[in-house]
């Protein structure tokens, strides 16, 4: 009778976790001195594996890991560092890969771009003039492998200067982050386009603020001289 309520307790956390909701965070961040840091996070959340506390017959954090790898796509993160994770809110797996120039892995032909599963070692961005473009085809789950599992899904793009362009769902800090939410089983478009301000770009902010200093301090020498008279 013991033996049939451990089978029947696996067998429920199994299948409760198949249809609980996993989080699954991509950032990408661009630096003005044109390094690139990808990470991808995946996890679930704390309060719900504190609901099995008492139930000693798996190791939690084993079995999310044995989860995770059963269900991300190998080739899409082979060639990213991979970490444990884990703050106040939720565990899971943290995998990362930096590119120190983006100019690498930057092509001057639209057509040479490689956007596929995988992404380390690929053509990910066309640069045109001064500006760089990307389009990215974000397809990681399909419907009929993973119905079962309720991914939140996100992907953010942190730039260095306000974006030329996005199709971006959000749009936060004066253009510079760009959040697209990502629908389990779709297919989701992620275009953006930027321009690094470089050493001009600060010239022509420290000339702008330059004369708005000069156009106060004048502004002021004006009023203080008619309360004189």
């Amino acid at each position: 009778m013991i033996n049939r309520i451990k089978v029947f307790i696996v067998l429920f956390l199994s299948l409760f976790l198949i249809g609980c909701s996993i989080k699954n965070d991509t950032t990408l961040t661009i630096s003005e001195n044109h390094k690139m840091d990808y990470s991808i996070l995946i996890s679930i959340d704390k309060g719900f594996l504190s609901n099995f506390a008492d139930v000693n017959l798996i190791n939690k954090e084993e079995e999310l890991e044995n989860y995770i790898n059963d269900n991300i796509d190998d080739n899409y993160l082979a060639g990213f560092e991979k970490e444990k994770y884990s703050d106040d809110k939720n565990i899971g797996k943290l995998y990362k890969y930096t590119v120190d120039n983006l100019d690498t892995i930057t092509s001057s032909d639209e057509n040479a771009v490689q956007i596929n599963d995988a992404v380390v070692n690929k053509l990910l961005f066309y640069k045109k003039s001064d500006t760089y473009y990307a389009n990215f085809k974000y397809d990681l789950k399909t419907k009929e492998d993973y119905k079962d599992v309720d991914f939140k899904t996100t992907f953010t793009v942190n730039l260095p200067s306000s974006c030329v362009y996005s199709n971006a769902d959000k749009t936060l800090n004066n253009g510079k982050t760009l959040i697209w939410n990502i629908t389990n089983g779709k297919v989701k478009n992620i275009k953006f386009a930027f321009r690094f301000r470089g050493k001009k770009g600060y010239i022509s902010i420290a000339c702008i603020i330059f004369s708005l200093v000069i156009i106060s301090l004048l502004i002021y020498s004006i009023f203080k001289g008619d309360k004189k008279s």
